[in-house]
């Protein structure tokens, strides 16, 4: 159940500690009748493909392979990070969350116990990400500071 939740979790989001902007290692030629032109392989941790750098149209297809037609392809990329170390509070607390509502029937047989856990879930995992985009200095944070010259000198 844990390395599910965790992926599942760490897929869910481009969270700050889980991402990686990677090369990714050429496989050559797309094939006919591909949309684009040129395939690349993931890496094997990886579980979500959050875009090109430079920022360009790409497919997924099964077994790891990236099309797109750029060369060379940078992806960033969220990886299955199995060091518990590098998780914040809060996400650990999601996942913590998570786990309960997958063993709540399991262990305890309890349907509204799971229902509760999930609820909790959810929530920690909102907050979670909220707190993630904010260390994280995402850009639209950052573009309402622009945007405003009263915050800008804040």
């Amino acid at each position: 159940a844990y390395p599910e939740a965790r992926n599942e979790l760490l897929a869910s989001h481009a969270w700050s500690f889980a991402c990686r902007r990677l090369s990714l290692a050429p496989l050559g030629p797309a094939g006919d009748g591909e949309e684009f032109a040129l395939a690349y392989r993931l890496p094997v941790d990886c579980l979500a493909v959050r875009r090109l750098d430079p920022d360009r149209p790409y497919t997924l297809r099964a077994g790891g392979v990236l099309l797109t037609d750029a060369a060379p392809a940078y992806a960033l990329l969220t990886v299955a990070l199995d060091e518990p170390s590098r998780y914040p509070p809060l996400f650990v607390e999601a996942l913590a969350r998570r786990l309960a509502a997958a063993l709540a029937v399991p262990l305890l047989n309890s349907a509204r116990m799971e229902e509760v856990m999930t609820r909790r879930s959810l929530e920690s995992l909102e907050a979670a990400k909220t707190a993630d985009a904010v260390e994280d200095g995402s850009a639209e944070l950052s573009s309402r500071y622009d945007e405003d010259p009263w915050l800008a000198v804040r």
